[in-house]
């Protein structure tokens, strides 16, 4: 008589997730541990799993010169031989195969000129992401009834055209008249698999690859966690897997990592995944707004993710139809992530000391889960500011009506266990603070300047605050008189004051992150004198130079007098902020001046520096020390009411009323520049911004061309 075998109930010691089988616990425990027990014979390298190393293994072995596989391959003579798409019920996803108009392969049909850049010595030794190799059948893995939903009622960009001289080809900027959004929500699912598909089922010849590739996701993803990360913390990468991502949040990631990659051919994928992952969110936000994670404190937290890190891709890009998306969608996470009540989620508690690590586990995942939320709200802030400059509309969000409390520090948040997650979170008191209360205080006490913050602030913190004084500044621009209920320009001035004594006194920050926040701040102080937006589109607009920067659509602009605007106060004053916004790129260093801000930034100083320059003003003297707190209030005081003359307080005043005079003034005290020089530094900087973001692409034509009516 056959004994009945009684079913194990084995439960993870790092997480609640139980299994029936002991070999499942294992691999599913090492996902927290990293061990890979697995290695290969031949180069050394480990895996978690045995059957990624038999993969693996296929590398090393001399692939036949002819297949006898039958299954179709993706090649440019079966991408215009397809005449039509099989829907997920008439054909199996994983045979599916790319429409001619619909999807582009990750290749070319004519030769491609090679890169001659090497990839860097950490991504070309090996895999550093655990597990990467498994990613693509991950993402083959995910159940495709997701993707069979009702109608969308937001757009996607399939059908739109691109602009002319984008990567993409003619093929994919005409979409068929019969298309619905809902057949282009399956075609981009259905052109993914097949995608990764293909390149799967021929990882065992890198030479011959043209697709994406364990080596790309792996890259990407290290470049995402390396360089967006600290920006946008919105991942926690000790509790982060990949396979618990939706589908779009993932494309998104590893197409804002592939930017730092450094090739042309990586910026190509980039953008084909980010098309994808758009137009799976056009078709599927109804459904990933009700997906709820299993330490989510509300429902559609991925979907806003997802918004988020497609914003900043988008506003960002090289290709004007993904800019122009970026704007049409402003406010959407914003709005999805009120509709799911986001901002009323409930604090997590913390545990005791004497919690068992079960309970300790699950608290840190809560909390882990409730400080992401935060982090991703507060990006939608940072990067709503930013579309806003660039589509010269007003911000959706009222940001200093901002109820979200202050994220907690970054060493509790990077805590990589639950042990030490709850020492640092016993040292230090929950915060209670709110960014509404931030900026009660900053424009309570208009008559005192503090030299530091009261507050743990980190660059993440700054940079939300000083977008919110933005939002005010370009609400105080809109219109003459300023809106009802806006403070007074002399208070937004005191207040800018203060963010800059709390910026250089922050001994929190690293000399990095206080130089990106001293750009953002110069930035908006040249916005209180003349919006940049506004200033770029009247200054191409008078010497016919076309640029959709800012602004959208081209149309009839007002005049400008640069001549006239050279010899204001206004223009002097800004000219002061130009030159240090250029001095504090120039000191970034090589691979580090990648903050989202920046490109605008060295795009305003260079449009600043060309209005000098045309009007015939190209030699500067100006003071070699700036009393910043005098340029802020110089427009409101008068050149007689300052301190006694030789110090840079009066300097400053006089160079600003435009009685600057260097005679008699120590050689040491006084600056000579020449701007049309500066102005081809600035060109030079815009091009290595355009590494990894393509809008100074098209900012570095435009400075090209006011340099050449500059040479006139």
């Amino acid at each position: 008589m056959t004994r009945q075998r009684k079913k194990l109930d084995l439960q993870c010691d790092f997480c609640p997730k139980r299994y029936t089988k002991r070999e499942h616990l294992q691999r599913h425990e090492r996902t927290h541990t990293g061990s890979k027990p697995y290695s290969c014979r031949v180069c050394g390298r480990c895996f978690s799993r045995q059957d990624v190393l038999n993969r693996h293994i296929r590398v090393h072995q001399e692939r036949p010169e002819a297949s006898t596989n039958t299954k179709p391959q993706i090649t440019p003579q079966s991408l215009a031989a397809s005449s039509d798409w099989p829907t997920m019920l008439e054909q199996d996803v994983s045979t599916a195969q790319l429409p001619d108009s619909h999807c582009l392969p990750l290749y070319e049909t004519q030769p491609r000129i090679q890169d001659s850049r090497s990839m860097p010595v950490d991504l070309a030794s090996g895999l550093l992401w655990p597990d990467s190799e498994e990613l693509l059948q991950n993402i083959m893995s995910i159940d495709p009834t997701i993707w069979q939903q009702p109608l969308a009622l937001a757009p996607a960009t399939f059908g739109m055209v691109d602009t002319p001289g984008d990567f993409m080809g003619n093929g994919y900027q005409q979409s068929r008249g019969n298309s619905t959004i809902a057949d282009d929500g399956r075609q981009a699912v259905q052109s993914l698999s097949s995608l990764i598909n293909d390149t799967f089922s021929t990882v065992t010849a890198p030479a011959s690859l043209t697709g994406l590739t364990s080596r790309f996701l792996d890259g990407s993803l290290h470049m995402f966690f390396e360089n967006i990360i600290p920006m946008f913390p919105i991942f926690h990468r000790p509790t982060f897997v990949f396979r618990d991502c939706a589908p779009p949040l993932l494309l998104n990631a590893i197409a804002l990592g592939a930017l730092f990659l450094g090739s042309r051919d990586a910026v190509e994928k980039a953008d084909v995944l980010w098309r994808l992952a758009h137009t799976a969110v056009a078709t599927s936000w109804h459904t990933m707004i009700t997906r709820r994670r299993p330490s989510d404190s509300c429902t559609g937290v991925e979907l806003v993710q997802t918004v988020l890190l497609s914003q900043i891709y988008a506003a960002l890009s090289k290709n004007r139809t993904f800019r122009t998306t970026s704007q049409v969608f402003h406010g959407l996470g914003i709005h999805w992530a009120s509709h799911c009540g986001m901002y009323d989620a409930a604090t997590a508690a913390l545990p005791s000391l004497t919690d068992s690590p079960a309970a300790k586990h699950e608290s840190w995942c809560r909390w882990v889960a409730q400080e992401t939320l935060i982090r991703t709200l507060l990006g939608l802030y940072i990067v709503d500011g930013v579309v806003s400059q660039f589509s010269g509309n007003p911000t959706f969000a009222r940001h200093t009506a901002n109820p979200l409390l202050l994220p907690s520090s970054d060493a509790a948040f990077n805590a990589s266990s639950p042990g030490d997650w709850v020492q640092l979170m016993q040292q230090n008191a929950p915060v209670k603070t709110r960014f509404c209360d931030v900026y009660h205080d900053l424009f309570r006490e208009q008559g005192s300047v503090s030299d530091s913050s009261p507050y743990d602030m980190s660059l993440f913190h700054h940079k939300v605050i000083l977008e919110g004084i933005r939002c005010l500044v370009s609400e105080m621009n809109r219109t003459n008189p300023s809106p009802v209920g806006m403070p007074l320009k002399q208070e937004l001035m005191t207040v800018l004051r203060k963010l800059r004594r709390n910026i250089l006194n922050d001994h929190r920050l690293a000399p990095t992150d206080r130089l990106t926040a001293l750009l953002q701040w110069h930035s908006i102080c040249l916005d209180t004198v003349v919006s940049t937006a506004r200033g770029t589109r009247r200054m191409c607009h008078l010497f016919g130079i076309r640029q959709s920067i800012f602004g959208g659509s081209q149309r009839e602009e007002s005049q400008i007098n640069p001549g006239r605007w050279a010899q204001s106060a206004a223009g002097r004053a800004t000219l002061l902020h130009a030159i240090n916004m250029q001095a504090i790129a120039a000191q970034l260093p090589l691979g580090m001046a990648y903050d989202i801000n920046i490109p605008g930034a060295v795009f305003a100083a260079a449009t600043t520096y060309t209005s000098f320059t045309l009007a015939g003003v190209s030699k500067i003297v100006y003071p070699a020390v700036v009393d910043w707190d005098t340029a802020l209030m110089a427009l409101q005081m008068d050149a007689g009411t300052s301190s006694a003359n030789g110090n840079s307080t009066q300097y400053t005043l006089d160079f600003v009323a435009g009685t600057f005079n260097p005679s008699g003034v120590p050689r040491d005290k006084y600056v000579v520049r020449d701007l049309s020089y500066d102005l081809t530094a600035m060109r030079t900087l815009l091009r290595g911004l355009s590494l990894q973001w393509g809008v100074a692409v098209e900012m570095e034509e435009v400075v090209s061309a006011y340099i050449e009516r500059c040479e006139l």
